[in-house]
C-alpha cells in the first residue's frame, strides 16, 4: 500500500524523467528495495541522512520546501510526529495535556483547539 512519502518520491522521480533502475544506480540502492520504499512496503529510514542520496539525485535543495516536505512525510510514514513539530517549544509545551486527553483524562475544548491551531500554524509555516 502506497503512503504519501513513497508516492511523493515516485512523483518527483517520474517528474524528473528518471527511470527506476537509472535512479537506483545513481543513489547506490537496490531497485527492488527502493521500489518497496516508493510503494510504502518498507518505512522511510529514521535517520534522515540516509535520504541524502535521494535528495541529491532529485536535485533538491536541502533547505527547499520540497525537501522539508519529504522529511515531514518520512516521519509521518513511520507513525512519528514530524521533527519540525517536535522542535516547536510552544507546541511541545501543550503535548502533556494532549497526551492526557488521549489517555482519557480531561482536556478542555479550548485547550484542544489551541493545540490544533498551533500544530496547523507550524505545518503552514513549514509547508
Amino acid at each position: 500500500m502506497m503512503d504519501a512519502f513513497g508516492t511523493r518520491l515516485r512523483d518527483l522521480r517520474e517528474s524528473a524523467d528518471i527511470g527506476l533502475r537509472e535512479f537506483c544506480l545513481s543513489i547506490d540502492m537496490d531497485p527492488s528495495n527502493y521500489s518497496r520504499l516508493e510503494r510504502g512496503i518498507i518505512p522511510a529510514p529514521e535517520d534522515h541522512t540516509k535520504l541524502e542520496p535521494i535528495r541529491r539525485a532529485l536535485g533538491l535543495s536541502a533547505e527547499g520546501e520540497t525537501w522539508k516536505d519529504i522529511l515531514r512525510l518520512a516521519d509521518l510514514s513511520r507513525g512519528m510526529i514530524p521533527r519540525r513539530v517536535m522542535t516547536n517549544e510552544e507546541v511541545m509545551a501543550k503535548m502533556p495535556a494532549f497526551m492526557r486527553r488521549l489517555d482519557g483524562q480531561e482536556m478542555s475544548e479550548s485547550q484542544i483547539e489551541e493545540l490544533v491551531a498551533m500544530i496547523r500554524q507550524e505545518h503552514e509555516y513549514h509547508s
